[in-house]
């Protein structure tokens, strides 16, 4: 499993999960879709508890062929699924900017996949970012809130999966009933 922690601007009320389609990507989400996750094709729009503030901390955990274990921690809050053809999923702030520190690398493998998540929150109190820049003081800058965010990538053959299997919440189903 893959753990991921760093801050991300949120400015509007929205941070993406996407490639580098974005052309494509961001006109193919459904602001309708649901309260806090709003599925497209290649990208994922997550809604933050504010439409105004400045930064949430994002922690993402990748799972390997499933979701990671249940956090004791945070709050579970939705669950959504997406496609995408090129794969490479990152974390975008509201900009649509590629994140820096942990979250700067690619998420998920490149390739056809379908990108299954569940969002969670941790309550706070959250620590305050140190804000620092060349030629200015540093200063604290308060994380309004701290969103968890479990990755299960499924990448897909042609239009089939290479499983059947499909994980909900704590329980494994599959097709094809266990070999005796």
């Amino acid at each position: 499993m893959v753990r991921l922690s760093d801050v991300v601007d949120y400015d509007g009320g929205l941070i993406y999960l996407l490639d580098h389609d974005l052309d494509q990507q961001t006109a193919t989400i459904t602001m309708t879709a649901g309260p806090r996750l709003l599925p497209g094709i290649g990208a994922l729009a997550i809604r933050t508890r504010h439409r105004q503030g400045n930064l949430a901390r994002v922690t993402v955990e990748a799972g390997a062929g499933r979701y990671p274990p249940e956090p004791a921690d945070a709050h579970f809050l939705e669950e959504a699924t997406y496609t995408t053809a090129r794969g490479r999923q990152y974390v975008g702030s509201c900009y649509f900017e590629q994140c820096q520190g942990q979250l700067a690398e690619p998420l998920t493998d490149p390739g056809p996949a379908r990108v299954h998540v569940r969002l969670y929150e941790i309550p706070g109190p959250h620590e305050p970012y140190l804000a620092t820049a060349p030629g200015h003081a540093d200063r604290l800058i308060d994380i309004d809130e701290h969103l968890l965010l479990h990755i299960w990538n499924e990448p897909l053959t042609g239009n089939r999966t290479q499983s059947t299997r499909t994980q909900l919440r704590g329980v494994i189903a599959a097709d094809t009933p266990p070999a005796s």
